[in-house]
């Protein structure tokens, strides 16, 4: 993948359009629904599976300020060691994720009395900027995978312990 094709997996993204629909792949969970997260105990009528998810789950992260859980600082010390001018390409993609993500704001996802509208959109927006320092890097992995999740109208929503992805 390049920058032209990362622009064009935000261009023609299906943002959270097939929400409950993921068919998973290995190392990938599939959730049908958030109903395990609608109360802090879970309700007896929660798969047992989806309830261990829940409890386990790390939420991936949703706003620029965390960590990346996967590649750390990594990436953007490679960048900067390598006098590589990585910020303006992606404030650049950024804004056209935002653009692309407006069709979003009328949907509500929501499961009981949450509402993951704006946890699913900073994480969308997380997962773009992380896209691009993997490509600029030369290291794509992990996060232009999730963009292709994204793409096709998922929600890579957070990390079992093991690595795995839970996708909606």
């Amino acid at each position: 993948m390049n920058l032209d094709d990362l622009k064009r997996e935000i261009e023609y993204a299906k943002w959270f359009s097939l929400l409950g629909s993921y068919v998973a792949a290995e190392g990938y969970w599939a959730l049908r629904n958030l109903h395990a997260w609608d109360r802090t105990t879970f309700a007896s009528s929660i798969n047992e599976k989806d309830a261990q998810v829940a409890s386990e789950m790390d939420w991936l992260p949703s706003s620029r300020d965390e960590e990346d859980p996967v590649h750390g600082r990594c990436l953007t010390e490679f960048l900067e060691e390598n006098g590589v001018e990585f910020k303006p390409v992606i404030l650049d993609i950024y804004k056209q994720a935002l653009t692309s993500l407006r069709c979003v704001e009328s949907m509500k996802l929501r499961s009981g009395s949450n509402d993951f509208s704006q946890a699913a959109v900073g994480a969308a927006l997380y997962c773009v900027r992380m896209a691009v320092l993997e490509v600029m890097a030369d290291k794509e992995g992990f996060w232009c995978a999730l963009l292709r999740l994204y793409r096709r109208g998922y929600w890579p929503c957070g990390l079992l312990p093991d690595k795995t992805v839970v996708v909606y």
